[in-house]
């Protein structure tokens, strides 16, 4: 199987070294991937800066690395089934962020600096092992979709109309 992986890493890095991906899409998603390419051939093919949609979602990322600043204009960010328990503060460098999906993780806090993604409006933190809320929840200010169903939440805090706009 080990043979078989490699065949297909060989094939896809060969495939990204013809040509240069200048698509401001890009699907990584269920490519076993335990962190976000920070050299080699698939990044050194792929302009981050013209990404606006990246999609990580179904590898093994259990620690989102400070790496994910290099795609500093994503607008869309999907790191759902990895396993991530850990978001690196590198995140709020993201200030473009739309949207941010980390469902079906292990996740049970964010980043003291998650509150500064000012245009974050839907943010989908569902399958999580969240007690509560946390109080960065509260500080985004363009949030207009909170999804934290199948999480570990009990109580649902008085402030809770501080969302609303």
């Amino acid at each position: 199987m080990a043979d078989e992986d490699n065949n297909c890493n060989e094939v896809n890095n060969r495939d990204f070294r013809r040509r240069r991906i200048v698509r401001s899409d890009l699907n990584l998603s269920h490519r076993f991937l335990d962190s976000i390419p920070e050299n080699g051939h698939l990044m050194n093919n792929i302009n981050v800066h013209i990404v606006k949609k990246l999609n990580l979602a179904g590898n093994n990322i259990t620690v989102l690395p400070d790496a994910i600043s290099a795609f500093a204009n994503l607008v869309e960010l999907d790191l759902s089934g990895n396993g991530l328990s850990n978001i690196s503060t590198k995140i709020a460098d993201l200030r473009l962020l739309k949207i941010f999906i980390a469902k079906n993780n292990n996740l049970q806090d964010l980043p003291k600096d998650f509150g500064n993604l000012k245009l974050l409006e839907n943010l989908n933190l569902g399958g999580n092992a969240f007690e509560s809320f946390v109080p960065q929840m509260f500080e985004l200010e363009a949030l207009k979709i909170l999804f934290l169903g199948a999480n570990r939440i009990d109580c649902i805090p008085k402030d809770i109309q501080e969302l609303q706009k």
